[in-house]
């Protein structure tokens, strides 16, 4: 029995809509507050057998196709809720990746899977026409592009991304061909691409994410896809490229590649590898305006990436901090707007109650609408000090310096920057700042808080004396950074210096870029295929899935939460916005496809998650916690509260203002 055909005009749709530049992004995209605020659960499709892993919408945003571990491909009209195409592939394994090839009127379908190859399946004719073995290991993401709708690009964990020519004739050998990023070469044999994506406005443009915290992006124009010969299995129970065969032709020129990772991350990653803690790039994405990359880190945060007006890490300039004393410079000579103000006793309130998320969203609030005010970046920071998240400290460091720019003459940016450095095990740096508030503030010394900063950073700087005369500073300890002097570009290229990584590799994670924005609340550590996307033609909110078996709504602006919804049993993995309205597609554990939308205004939203709050708390901490934490948390077993958690007695501290 023949399934029912895909028979659309979308070929001379999309080729109406301009895909050929892959300019034209539906920027017109109807997602509201209103609308988000209404959003819920509309239907669920049946039909898979297994975990559904993949989500990918036509252009036109007519039709959705899936990809699950039963190893078939489902076609659906999510608007009518019907299967319209059932399509059996040959793949043994999982399909991990799926997409519709652009302008093949919805006829042509690309898989990825578990078991190394990719598959070309004609809908129409529920018919594969094409298999590529090349990949030695588990094909994790495909990507198209509008501009060139006859190239495929495949991320694998054999460390490799290829590139592939629907129009050549394709022939499979002991040679793997069409390498397009080898990291194999780079950065070991362990190496694993995870993710995938490309520019949809400048095609020449790669985001890669791999098995490490770094998301890397690639001008194509400059590299030219070569081949090499492969190994059998390796010897280590997974398949591997020849490192010696491939180095010289993987040279890759000046300027074709930019990474990105949060200032954090670099410098803990020694730390990291001590604790036996892995930090994976499960999901890059870029905005409809091809101007933003947002990354989803396993076992962190996501964050955003400007990858043109680029942000360098965060390190202490002194020259800086020490600028002439100004007159009352930025928002103080302005004033705060009533409104905003309000908000800030708000947020000031909840921090003295100890409700230091609450404290952090009304101050992002704050600054939304006040972007310019050194005393709301300074108190942003002192409730990310006390809460403590992942990346809570060095994000407060940012803020500190941004108030200290903006005026340079509010101590309490300074007082808290030193703090910062300090929780951040860089006391030598703590140290210069103290000094400069000694000069800047001599009537402040005395305070009982700039005394206990004092007498905390010496018994740091005495502990650090201590490991270098005695010769014990190791490397992955977590104070090692302590005993190296230069500022945070030297620390990082030393801290990153492997035997594994290839000196270009040390040179490009030394020239790392930082994050703009992050997004925090969910959790990420089972699975490495969990996406974050942006949701709205303008790329309004971010939306992620998590562990907990929900997914989480972002405004982009403020970066707080706005909804967090039940989305799987499980664990949500994926979520695919519809080109052009306020509809969302979303999968995970379970064997269906959820299909999300604004509902009545009366609608009971029985998928909602009401407490936010502690939702994120939870995911936060479950994220924190170590392996053997991790197991008893997953057989629902309730650990102490950490330390921060229990009630204690305040040591003398500098309040908000």
């Amino acid at each position: 029995m023949r399934h029912r055909k895909i028979s659309l005009l979308n070929s001379v749709i999309s080729q109406e809509k301009g895909l050929r530049e892959g300019i034209h992004q539906h920027s017109t995209n109807q997602v509201t507050p209103e609308l988000i605020d209404r959003l819920g659960l509309e239907a669920e499709l049946e039909g898979h057998e297994g975990c559904v892993n993949c989500i990918d919408w036509d252009y036109t945003g007519q039709y959705i196709v899936t990809g699950s571990d039963d190893r078939t491909l489902l076609v659906w009209n999510p608007h009518t809720k019907m299967k319209i195409a059932h399509l059996r592939t040959q793949h043994v394994n999982n399909i991990f990746s799926v997409k519709f090839m652009p302008e093949s009127g919805n006829r042509m379908i690309a898989a990825g899977a578990g078991d190394s190859k990719i598959s070309l399946i004609d809908a129409e004719r529920n018919e594969t026409v094409t298999v590529c073995s090349c990949h030695l290991s588990r094909v994790k993401k495909l990507a198209v592009s509008n501009a060139h709708p006859t190239i495929l690009w495949s991320g694998a964990e054999d460390g490799t991304v290829r590139q592939m020519d629907l129009r050549e004739p394709h022939v499979c050998s002991e040679t793997t061909s069409q390498i397009l990023v080898n990291l194999l070469i780079h950065c070991g044999s362990m190496s694993e691409i995870k993710t995938i994506a490309s520019n949809p406005v400048r095609s020449e443009l790669l985001a890669v994410g791999a098995g490490d915290p770094y998301a890397r992006l690639y001008d194509r124009r400059m590299i030219n896809p070569y081949t090499c010969q492969a190994l059998d299995r390796a010897r280590i129970g997974r398949p591997l490229i020849n490192r010696e065969s491939s180095e010289n032709k993987d040279l890759l020129p000046d300027g074709c590649v930019n990474y990105f990772i949060p200032g954090h991350v670099s410098c803990r990653l020694p730390e990291y590898r001590k604790q036996n803690r892995s930090i994976t790039t499960t999901h890059v994405a870029f905005d409809s305006r091809g101007q933003k990359l947002l990354v989803n880190l396993g076992s962190e945060q996501i964050y955003l990436y400007d990858i043109f007006d680029r942000v360098p890490p965060v390190y202490l300039s002194v020259d800086k901090l020490q600028a002439p004393r100004a007159s009352q410079s930025g928002i103080k000579s302005k004033g705060i707007p009533p409104a905003v103000k309000v908000m800030k006793e708000q947020a000031n309130a909840a921090f003295e109650k100890g409700k230091y998320n609450l404290a952090v969203d009304l101050y992002n609030l704050a600054i939304s609408k006040c972007p310019n005010s050194a005393l709301l970046l300074s108190n942003k920071a002192a409730a990310l000090m006390k809460r403590k998240w992942m990346g809570d400290v060095y994000d407060a460091l940012r803020a500190c310096l941004s108030a200290i720019e903006l005026d340079p003459d509010y101590m309490k940016a300074y007082y808290r920057l030193a703090r910062c450095l300090l929780d951040l095990k860089r006391p030598k740096e703590a140290e210069k700042v103290v000094i400069i508030f000694e000069e800047k503030f001599p009537d402040e010394v005395e305070q009982g808080w700039f005394k206990l900063l004092k007498t905390d950073l010496k018994a740091v700087l005495e502990s650090l004396t201590a490991i270098e005369n005695n010769g014990r500073a190791q490397s992955g300890s977590g104070y090692v950074e302590m005993s190296i002097e230069g500022n945070h570009y030297e620390i990082m290229a030393r801290l990153n210096t492997d035997r594994n990584l290839s000196p270009a590799e040390v040179s490009w994670r030394k020239s790392a870029h930082d994050y703009e924005r992050r997004f925090c609340g969910h959790c990420n550590t089972t699975t490495d295929i969990k996406e974050a996307n942006f949701f709205g033609g303008e790329g309004q909110y971010v939306i992620a899935g998590s562990d907990d078996g929900s997914f989480f709504v972002w405004d982009h602006e403020t970066t707080n939460i706005v909804k967090i919804l039940r989305g799987d049993e499980s664990i949500v993995n994926c979520l695919q916005p519809h080109p052009t309205t306020c509809l969302l597609a979303t999968s995970g554990i379970d064997s269906v496809v959820r299909l999300w939308s604004p509902r009545p205004e009366n609608f009971e939203n029985e998928r909602l998650v009401k407490d936010s709050v502690s939702a994120a708390l939870a995911n936060q901490r479950r994220m924190e916690a170590d392996p053997f934490q991790m197991m008893l948390l997953s057989m629902g077993y309730n650990l102490p509260r950490d330390a921060e958690e229990e009630e204690e007695e305040a040591p003398p501290q500098c309040q908000n203002s």
